[in-house]
Parts: C-alpha cells; sequence; structure tokens
C-alpha cells in the first residue's frame, strides 16, 4: 500500500480544516473543473496537488520511470447525448488514478488534508457507472477485483470479491429483482454503484490511500461525538440525489379496473388467475369476468415446446409462494413425461420506450425459471408455462392444473392448462436462423476479462460455459447457427508467420466446439472477422477496418493486402486442421453509415476479399444497410441486407442476379419477420441483433429506461442462466409459423399429381390457403411503395394463421392415410 511519513505541521499553518468545537462537516466533492459543486461542499479536482500552504490535495507518488501518478477526473453526465439520466453534482463524476482497463498501476494513490488534533468520523463514496461518455464501457476493474483503503496507515475499507463466478452471480442477482410499482430507479439501480464506507482516525491529519482504479467520488468527516451529523449529511447527499434521479422519468400508468364481483371473490380466494393469450400481462393488468378461471390452451405439433401463459393477481401479500404443474393427462389416461412442463416468471422492469417518451412503463421483458418468493399485493404477475412434447406423443387434449399455494392463502389456487398435440410432426427449417453473440465482448464478462488473464482457469472455464449455456438457449428458442467473431487472435506477422495470440486464439477453439456440440456443422457467421477481429489494422499495417480518411489518402498498402492474404490463409488452414464447420467470413458491417464513401471503401474490400476467398476457399459475406453498398455485390458470396438497402422486389431480384445467397438481418426482432416474411421471400439465412448483451454497460443494468436498451439484453440470474425475453419468444413463434408453412408446402408437392380426389381437394384447398398467405405478405416495389412491415401482422393474426396452416396439413394427411413427419 501506498507508504508516507506524516510530516509535522507548522505552527503557521496549524489551521484545522475540521474543528472539534464546531460540529461542522466537512464535505469534498472530487471530480472535474468544470462540473456543478453542491452547496456547502468543496471542489477536489484532479490537479489539486497537496501543499503545506494548502493543507489538503493530492500526494503523487513517483513510479519507476521516474514520472508521477497522473490522476484523471470524469464527467459521468453524458452532456452530449440528452437522452441519458443525469446524475447530481457529487455522484456525476469523480477522481481515479488510471484510465481505461489497462491503464492502472499497479499501485495506489494517496490524497492528504489537514484536520487538526482530535478523533475523526469519516464517510467514503467510491463507485463509478461509466467512463466519460455513455458509450464507453463500465472499465475501471472496480467491480471485479479485491480493493482496499487505508486512512493513516490502517486498514479501513478491505472488500473481496471473491472468485469470478461468485462476482457474476451476485451482479446476476439484480435481475432477479423486480421493480415494482412505486420503486425508486435510483435506489433500484443507480445507489449500489456507490459504496459508502464509513470509518475513524485520529488527526492531526488524514492520508487517504487506496487503488488506483477506485473512484472516489465524495468524502465527509466531522468530529468524533457528531457521529449524527454526518449520516444526516451523508443520507441527505443521497436523499437528494433520489429526488434528482427520480424526478428525471416519471411512470406512465395503463391501469385497469377489477369488476366489484371479482375483487370480492379475489379477496376472499386471497388471489385471482386469468388468461390473456399474446399479450404482455403488466402489473396494473386486471382480468375481465370472462378471463378469469379461463383455461389456459396451446396447440403444438409432435416434438415442439408449447408456451402457456396467463397473470396471477395477489389481492394480498403472498409469502413462500409455490407453483406446482401437475401431470398433463389426455381422456383415455396417456400422461405427458413427468417433468415435461417448467414454469418461469417474467420480472418486473421498467423500461422506456418510443410510445412513452421520457416517461417508462412497468413491463415483464425477461422471464426467470421460477423459484419461491413473496408476491406483492395488487401487483399482477406473468407466468409461462413451457411444456416440451416429445416427439411421437399420441395426439389429442391434455389437461394439467398448475396451483399456486401459500402460508397466506386460505387454500391452494389453480390454473387449468391445456396442450392440444397434434398428429404431426413439423420439417426442421431449410434455412439458417441465428443471432448475434458476444463472449467475453459483452459488457459484464469484458469487465472480468480484462482483469483476469483468459489463460487462467476459471476465466476460461467460465466463458465456455457461458456460451454453451447461451448457444443451448438460442437452440431451444428454435435458432440453428449463431454470428460471432474471433476477437483478433492473431497479434501481426513476424518474417512472414503470423503470430498468435494463446489466450484469445483458446477462446476461440472453445467457441467453436461449443457451437459445434449445439449447431451441429452448420454453418457459422464469424460477425466481426474482417474489419476489426481477424484483419485488424494492427496486424496488417495500412489495411484500414473504418477509416475511410485515411484509406482514400493512402489507399491499401501493397503489404497489407499481402498480410491480409496471409492472415486469412492461416486462420482456415487451422480450420481445416481441426475440421471446423464452415466458417462464413464477414468482410464489413453497414458501410452506408459512412455514405457514398463507405460504399466505395466496401467494394474495394469486396474485391480484395474475394480474390483470397476463391484462392484459399471460404465464402465470404456482409451486412449492409444503404444502396450505396449495391456495387459490391458481385464480390460477395452471401448479402446480408436490412430494411434500409432498402429490401424492395427489385433490389432483391438484383442480389440473387449478382450471384449472392440472399440473407436478412435487422428486419424487426417480430414473429412476423420470422415467419410468413421468410416464406414469402425465400432466404438462405437470417439474422438478428442481438442475443448476447450490447457494447454498453448501462444496457445491461435491468432497470435503468433512461440508458438500457433492455429488449437487446440479455440477463443472467444468480445461477447464470440466460433469461428468456419476450422479444426472444415473438421469433421463437415466428420460426414455428415459418416450419409449418414449409411442411404444408412439401406436403402439397408431394401429393400434387395424387389420381385420389379426396388427396386432389385437400391439396386445391392448401395451395388456396398457402398462395393467400404469401400474396398478403408484401414486398416494397417501386410502384406500390409499401413497407415489408406493413399490415396486420400482430402475433393474433400469425397464431390464427397457423391453425389454419395446420388443418390444411391435417386435411392432406387425412386424405393420403399418412402421417407427416
Amino acid at each position: 500500500m501506498f507508504e508516507h511519513t506524516l510530516a509535522p505541521i507548522g505552527m503557521a499553518l496549524a489551521v484545522c480544516v475540521v474543528s472539534n468545537a464546531s460540529g461542522d462537516v466537512v464535505r469534498l466533492d472530487f471530480g472535474t473543473e468544470k462540473s456543478a459543486v453542491e452547496s456547502g461542499w468543496t471542489r477536489i479536482t484532479e490537479t489539486d496537488v497537496h501543499t503545506e500552504e494548502n493543507g489538503r490535495g493530492w500526494i503523487l507518488k513517483r513510479t519507476n520511470s521516474k514520472r508521477p501518478h497522473k490522476l484523471y477526473a470524469r464527467d459521468e453526465n453524458f452532456a452530449t447525448d440528452t437522452r441519458f439520466l443525469k446524475l447530481g453534482a457529487v455522484f456525476r463524476d469523480h477522481v481515479i488514478a488510471g484510465r481505461n482497463y489497462s491503464g492502472y498501476p499497479n499501485d495506489t494513490y494517496a490524497f492528504r488534508m489537514r484536520t487538526g488534533d482530535g478523533e475523526f468520523v469519516a464517510a467514503l463514496v467510491l463507485g463509478i457507472m461509466t467512463e466519460k461518455r455513455a458509450t464507453t464501457i463500465n472499465r475501471p476493474p472496480f467491480w471485479w477485483r479485491d480493493y482496499a483503503v487505508n486512512a493513516n496507515g490502517r486498514n479501513v475499507v478491505n472488500v473481496t470479491r471473491g472468485g469470478i463466478h461468485d462476482t457474476l452471480r451476485e451482479q446476476g442477482r439484480l435481475s432477479e429483482t423486480d421493480f415494482l410499482p412505486g420503486d425508486s430507479l435510483f435506489d433500484r439501480a443507480i445507489r449500489p454503484h456507490f459504496p459508502v464506507h464509513r470509518f475513524t482516525f485520529r488527526g492531526p491529519e488524514l492520508l487517504l490511500s487506496m487503488d488506483t482504479f477506485c473512484p472516489l467520488k465524495a468524502l465527509l468527516i466531522a468530529p468524533k461525538g457528531e457521529e449524527e451529523a454526518l449520516e444526516k449529511a451523508v443520507e441527505l447527499l443521497f436523499e437528494r440525489e433520489r429526488a434528482l434521479v427520480d424526478s428525471q422519468y416519471g411512470e406512465d400508468r395503463n391501469e385497469e379496473v377489477l369488476s366489484p364481483r371479482l375483487r370480492r371473490h379475489g379477496k376472499k380466494a386471497g388471489a385471482l388467475l386469468f388468461t390473456r393469450p399474446m399479450r404482455k400481462i403488466g402489473p396494473y393488468a386486471r382480468p375481465g369476468d370472462e378471463e378469469a378461471g379461463r383455461p389456459c390452451g396451446e396447440f403444438t405439433a409432435s416434438g415442439e415446446m408449447g408456451i402457456l401463459t396467463f397473470g396471477v393477481l395477489p389481492l394480498r401479500e403472498l409469502r413462500n409462494v409455490q407453483f406446482e404443474a401437475g401431470e398433463f393427462v389426455r381422456p383415455g389416461g396417456t400422461k405427458l413425461p413427468v417433468g415435461c412442463a417448467t414454469s418461469w416468471l417474467s420480472q418486473l422492469i421498467p423500461m422506456q420506450t418510443l410510445r412513452t417518451g421520457n416517461r417508462y412503463r412497468i413491463t415483464p421483458d425477461y422471464a426467470f425459471p421460477y423459484t419461491a418468493r413473496t408476491l406483492a399485493a395488487n401487483v399482477t404477475r406473468m407466468v409461462h408455462v413451457y411444456v416440451k412434447v416429445p416427439p411421437n406423443t399420441p395426439a389429442g387434449d391434455y389437461e394439467g392444473t398448475l396451483t399456486l399455494q401459500s402460508v397466506d392463502l386460505p387454500r391452494p389456487v389453480s390454473q387449468r392448462l391445456v396442450i392440444k398435440v397434434l398428429p404431426f410432426q413439423l420439417d426442421p427449417p431449410d434455412l439458417l436462423l441465428g443471432m448475434y453473440w458476444g463472449n467475453p465482448m459483452s459488457t459484464r464478462l469484458r469487465h472480468a476479462w480484462q482483469q483476469i488473464k483468459l489463460s487462467s482457469g476459471p476465466m476460461r472455464e467460465l466463458c465456455g460455459e457461458i456460451d454453451l449455456a447461451a448457444f443451448r438457449e438460442m437452440r431451444e428458442m428454435g435458432f440453428n447457427t449463431a454470428a460471432f467473431g474471433p476477437g483478433r487472435p492473431f497479434t501481426g506477422i513476424e518474417n512472414g508467420e503470423v503470430q498468435i495470440d494463446e489466450h484469445l486464439w483458446n477462446l476461440w477453439c472453445d467457441r467453436v466446439s461449443n457451437f459445434e456440440k449445439v449447431f451441429g456443422r452448420n454453418p457459422l457467421p464469424a460477425y466481426g472477422i474482417g474489419w476489426g477481429g481477424l484483419i485488424s489494422e494492427r496486424n496488417t499495417n495500412g489495411f484500414w477496418g473504418r477509416n475511410i480518411g485515411k484509406w482514400e489518402k493512402h489507399g491499401f498498402s501493397d503489404e497489407a493486402i499481402r498480410n491480409m492474404e496471409l492472415l486469412c490463409t492461416k486462420f482456415y488452414q487451422e480450420g481445416r486442421a481441426r475440421n471446423w464447420p464452415e466458417i462464413l467470413f464477414y468482410v464489413q458491417d453497414e458501410m452506408a453509415n459512412h455514405g457514398s464513401r463507405g460504399g466505395r471503401m466496401a467494394t474495394e474490400r469486396a474485391k480484395l476479399f474475394r480474390k483470397v476467398a476463391d484462392k484459399v476457399g471460404f465464402r465470404t459475406c456482409a451486412s449492409m444497410n444503404g444502396p450505396v453498398e449495391m456495387p459490391s455485390l458481385p464480390f460477395l458470396h452471401i448479402a446480408i441486407p436490412n430494411g434500409a438497402l432498402p429490401i424492395t422486389e427489385e433490389n432483391l431480384e438484383r442480389i440473387r442476379d449478382d450471384g449472392c445467397e440472399l440473407w436478412f438481418y435487422n428486419i424487426g426482432s417480430t414473429r412476423f419477420s420470422f415467419g410468413y416474411y421468410l416464406n414469402r421471400t425465400r432466404p438462405k439465412g437470417r439474422l438478428q441483433w442481438s442475443f448476447g448483451n450490447t457494447s454498453r454497460y448501462l444496457d445491461h443494468v435491468a432497470g435503468l429506461p433512461s440508458l438500457g436498451a433492455v429488449s437487446y439484453t440479455l440477463h443472467w440470474d444468480s445461477q447464470l442462466r440466460p433469461g428468456r425475453r419476450w422479444n426472444v419468444e415473438d421469433m421463437r413463434q415466428g420460426i414455428l409459423d415459418y416450419r409449418y408453412m414449409h411442411t404444408l408446402k412439401r406436403l402439397l408437392d408431394a401429393h400434387r399429381t395424387s389420381a385420389d380426389s379426396a388427396i386432389r381437394q385437400a391439396v386445391a384447398e392448401g395451395d388456396a390457403l398457402h398462395g393467400s398467405i404469401l400474396e398478403s405478405v408484401k414486398i416494397r416495389n417501386r410502384h406500390s411503395g409499401e413497407d415489408f412491415v406493413s399490415g396486420v401482422w400482430t402475433s393474433r393474426t400469425c397464431q390464427r394463421q397457423r391453425w389454419r396452416v395446420a388443418l390444411a396439413i391435417l386435411a392432406i394427411q387425412k386424405a393420403s392415410g399418412t402421417r407427416a413427419q
């Protein structure tokens, strides 16, 4: 730890900062020179070096290089982006002794101030939410590493994080905590970032030393005996901050009314259960008379997973609530296997939407497996029961019951559940369906990854564990591939030999191995590989990623092109030696974001990579979101446009005419865009951003509507299990819609030439249905101007069409006397 000899203070300078007699509380606010300072607080910036004259400031220790530590002051109010939450004067900034994850000296830094004689009590506020701007992740290792603080050489703070698994599990507990009506945004998601440490010390001065990665926000000091005054000052600080944060975003309520009859019944029973198919059930939802007690039903093909969703409204607080799903039994006694049904509870979070503006709504957007808990009175909860139906299960209606029990209920309350198993199995999809995935380059794991060597057993093991859990959950949701990149496993080229970063290479190899365990031999789109992963400017010396200006000025150097080919060759040689599945080379992503210059660069890059691809033996792809990228089509194997390209009949035809395989990405994370729309457009693949975490730390804090893009955030619980998001469930239903249509189309083609009149009639009716559904799916063209998302394609519409398709499959099956497989 930091060592410093307490020098005697001359009589002329012996002016006490803290007086035993005054009872005042000294309040120091650490931060930048420009940010606001609360009334009654004293500003301390990174430039306030201690001298005997000023009596307080930083003691800058010399490092081995004979240069003093450099301190940094950071403002967290993201002034350049007005959408984001604003913190108060004390909480908005801090001083720290390093920059980014790699720039913290393995040492301590210290603050010294004159206090006068006597004993004192103090409160130290540490913590950080992000660095510099909203898009910068929370890189300091403060939340991951052990740290200590000494006061006058005595240890007063000693935080031990434990193992990395324990740390992540502890963070996962936040995702399991509901945000209930009336809760404080500040208490839920801000305050945990700023721990307060209290300690005592003896004057005549305070020398406070801490690890360089500890962000110092505030220090409050009072004479011993004035503990109450100190606590009031700390309490006032947090009260003011709570009021400021909570005032910025009001709740947008949409309350429903419970009928007097159901209210009387609910108070007597203690709780009401009700169904509202294919709709979110928020905390203010109240059952209508026709919804309460109504059976919850779903139909599913044999071998698939159905979902039954219903609401629970406690009319009193219910402690230790247990959900128990009984057996599903068909008339005649056939049962679904024990354990095929699992209960999930949607967590309540506050979330901003385009509709709510600068307000938020409390919504159930992701769910975890249910565990016993207390359910608050008058707060409606949404419960999901997933039922896995084994292949070749006899058809019929299987009825079961989910029972809710609590010590606070006079008797158990039950919900009737029905699964209708259809007598056929769906064809697997004939296209690749995936989502983008990042680990450890997703924020929570990135924090840990940057603090712990990847080669260490626990960290490498953890990354593999997280990968495998995420891939399995993707597969459960109907996906058959995942898009992710190798994370820069090559460090450069020396004497014509590619240099490998062992840690990153091991991570990549582990990930591909886990991919193969879950997705088999399906192609893997290596997202990020071509412009910042495998081919980066640091190891190609002039093969620019997105630096358009340098590319226009210098172009791609001959050396960079040679190195690019060496890197690609090495990568695919290693892959063939390990018998990897096909790795699709992601050349670039959304170069239209850089305007026409980006389009020109995209074409030149695509040309170069195509030459290498044809020589080495791999396929290239690119995400595209603007017409300026169209000239690169002849040089790509796979084009992956989003709606901004734009997607029109003419552009889809051009993609195919230019010899590209058509995929889609980010055309709406909806059931329709994963189902009937794909039946109409017939691509070979479909990707969506993103199954894993997005890049901003604050997108991962469940319950920050001002900062969280929660719909694209994967939350993990305290057991490191991935949650199930509402939008991903919608995508899963879309994939099932696609498979129903795909199965119907195969049956139609197989029986089209039958001489049997009953089969011909079933085929004719099925053809008419299939055609009418595809005809109702619109693709924009130069004349109509219709967008691909136009029309009334709600989940309810999709479900009704699915039932009609199922009936058509059953009709062909009945006419032909066969069971669809």
